[in-house]
């Protein structure tokens, strides 16, 4: 039979077909191995194309817990004719094996791998053809999240222009949320005279809202820009305006955040007694907040605080706040704030 690779083909099909028909899929698998194999083969020798195993291998090798095998098979499927469901799901295979390869990516704050990205571009692909406007949203804005936690914000960028244009057709709040986004990605990505016209042609459009909390969001970010470009008055001037809102609606989250970024502000030209003042606050509310031993922006006030306190020689106050910050993103599992936290201090010993 060995001499004959169609027989052989045909005859590892229908023991391949039985056994999956019983439930037995262990006893399937070397029969479909045995099938690519020979389909490939087969291939090379007519103008036959070889019939593509490589989705079934994947379930079958995840199914016996071989999560590099299944990996392994899901890079090689095809992603010809597949439709937006099926696409997800190769999303999600690629999700439990990774988990399965390393328990640190099943935490609720945990990162996505960011190999992930092929199969979410291959998804975005197929709902643009097909398109599905919800679906295309919510792929960028996934693919927006892995590309901003490592870094890469061009990357980051492309997308969220795109979430920006997804989202206007699905109403213009998703669009508002997704210019927030792509102005904070273009301030990350040092862009910060076309981060200030979208944040300017925001505020222009809340003109005719009450959105008191749009409004403080919109006003910390440009807050940001202008401190970049040294503008340190008018920078002062968007954080006040937030504060204000900020307390008059309540929103203790937005309060710690204006105030760090006013201790940000006063850092900057080292005026330290404002610093501090302005830190410790907010450091007060980010600890009353439910939610707080899981904060990226609680762990960077830490970090402002123990900067204020190195930069005036308060060498063990800047210390503990350094820990303290180190304990947050550790509970937190967040891996960007720990090394940033380790090179900050490392950097701090060499002055």
């Amino acid at each position: 039979m060995t001499s004959d690779m169609h027989l052989e083909a045909r005859t590892c099909f229908l023991v391949m077909t039985l056994f999956l028909k019983l439930g037995r899929t262990e006893g399937a698998l070397p029969f479909v191995e045995r099938l690519q194999f020979l389909s490939l083969s087969i291939s090379a020798q007519t103008t036959v194309s070889p019939v593509d195993l490589n989705w079934m291998l994947s379930t079958l090798y995840y199914d016996k817990y071989l999560p590099h095998m299944s990996l392994g098979s899901l890079r090689l499927a095809s992603d010809q004719r597949w439709s937006l469901h099926a696409t997800l799901q190769k999303v999600d295979r690629f999700i439990q094996n990774a988990i399965r390869l390393n328990a640190q990516w099943a935490g609720d704050n945990s990162p996505l791998p960011a190999q992930i990205t092929i199969y979410l571009k291959q998804a975005l692909a197929i709902a643009s053809q097909s398109g599905d406007i919800q679906a295309q949203r919510d792929l960028c804005l996934s693919l927006v999240n892995v590309y901003q936690h490592y870094r890469v914000f061009d990357g980051a960028v492309e997308y969220a222009e795109r979430a920006i244009e997804t989202g206007r057709q699905i109403n213009e709040e998703e669009a508002f949320k997704a210019s927030l986004l792509l102005a904070w990605l273009l301030i990350c990505n040092e862009q910060v005279e076309k981060a200030s016209d979208i944040l300017a042609s925001l505020l222009k459009s809340l003109d005719e809202t009450d959105s008191s909390t749009q409004r403080g969001v919109v006003h910390n970010l440009l807050a940001i820009c202008l401190r970049k470009d040294n503008r340190i008055k008018e920078a002062a001037g968007n954080l006040y305006w937030a504060l204000k809102k900020s307390q008059e609606t309540g929103n203790k989250r937005n309060q710690a955040l204006t105030l760090a970024n006013f201790g940000y502000l006063a850092l900057s030209i080292r005026a330290y007694v404002l610093a501090e003042g302005y830190l410790l606050k907010s450091l007060q509310l980010f600890s009353e907040l439910l939610d707080s031993s899981t904060d990226a922006d609680h762990v960077q006030a830490c970090l402002l605080l123990g900067q204020c306190y190195i930069e005036t020689k308060r060498t063990e106050d800047g210390r503990l706040c350094y820990e303290t910050a180190l304990l947050i993103a550790m509970s937190a599992r967040n891996l960007h704030s720990e090394y940033s936290i380790g090179f900050e201090n490392k950097q701090k010993k060499k002055i």
